[in-house]
């Protein structure tokens, strides 16, 4: 998975008339100029195309917290220790609490999560395609 992906393009601009005006393209892992962290980058080279994906999230944070065993370890040292029936009932009250605030944060990270598609035509590109790994 490449760490950044940089390269010139030309680009046709609506105020020039149809000059095209070449400007260096870099795509990198981090905070990105629209505000969102971008956490993987994918690039494909095909007939006549360069074509980037990248996935983005509002926050810096590049999974669900509590995901998966963590959430279930962390449930399991913070229960509070209960005995007999009732002690029963409330752990299983407990419980559903903690796996509902977990599907609640996964919920809410899914929202944020954003996959963008960059497609280049390889005419427009000049030069070389740096690939950073």
């Amino acid at each position: 998975m490449p760490k950044s992906i940089k390269f010139r393009a030309s680009f046709i601009q609506p105020e020039t008339y149809g000059l095209a005006k070449v400007k260096e393209v870099e795509f990198k892992l981090g905070l990105g100029p629209c505000g969102r962290f971008v956490e993987t980058l994918t690039h494909e080279v095909s007939e006549g195309i360069l074509k980037i994906t990248q996935t983005s999230h509002l926050t810096e944070r590049p999974y669900p917290p509590y995901a998966g065993r963590e959430a279930l370890e962390f449930a399991e040292r913070t229960r509070p220790r209960w005995f007999g029936l009732t002690g029963c009932k409330a752990a299983h009250k407990y419980n559903l609490s903690v796996y509902e605030d977990i599907r609640e944060a996964i919920k809410e990270w899914r929202d944020g999560c954003e996959i963008k598609q960059f497609v280049y035509k390889m005419s427009d590109i000049h030069g070389r395609i740096e690939v950073i790994q």
